[in-house]
């Protein structure tokens, strides 16, 4: 007889943390998944309130970078307190979006994943570990 095992840590990402590291510390980025309701939710309207401000021509970049440190700081309240220059935060909300997304795309589409906001963060920046696309 074979063991069947739910195991949520490798299921949600637990077993695979996402990180950023800066001035020699590591800083654990909360995944989505890890979230509880309020949480989420925080997350979602920073979010669409990040996407407004970066489209709205009209929006100085002290804006835009408020909304960015808001959002770092659902994901990690230290490394929101470091004061990242503004290109750096916008690095780290891409890669936060590639990583979250490439481990969920990896377990198949589900009917929420549409309304991560990680799923429409960034573009841009691949680990290290994996190989670029198109070759």
């Amino acid at each position: 007889m074979s063991d069947h095992v739910l195991n949520l840590d490798e299921l949600f990402g637990k077993a695979r943390p996402v990180k950023v590291v800066y001035e020699g510390i590591a800083y654990e980025l909360v995944r989505p998944e890890s979230l509880n309701p309020q949480q989420y939710q925080e997350l979602v309207n920073l979010y669409n309130k990040w996407v407004k401000e970066r489209l709205d021509q009209g929006t100085d970049a002290i804006k835009i970078d408020q909304a960015m440190t808001e959002i770092i700081t659902v994901l990690n309240p230290k490394l929101a307190e470091k004061n990242l220059p503004f290109s750096w935060k916008s690095q780290v909300l891409e890669f936060y979006g590639n990583e979250t997304l490439q481990s969920s795309a990896s377990k198949g589409s589900s009917g929420t994943q549409s309304a991560d906001p990680s799923r429409k963060i960034g573009s841009g920046v691949q680990s290290a570990e994996k190989k670029p696309t198109g070759a």
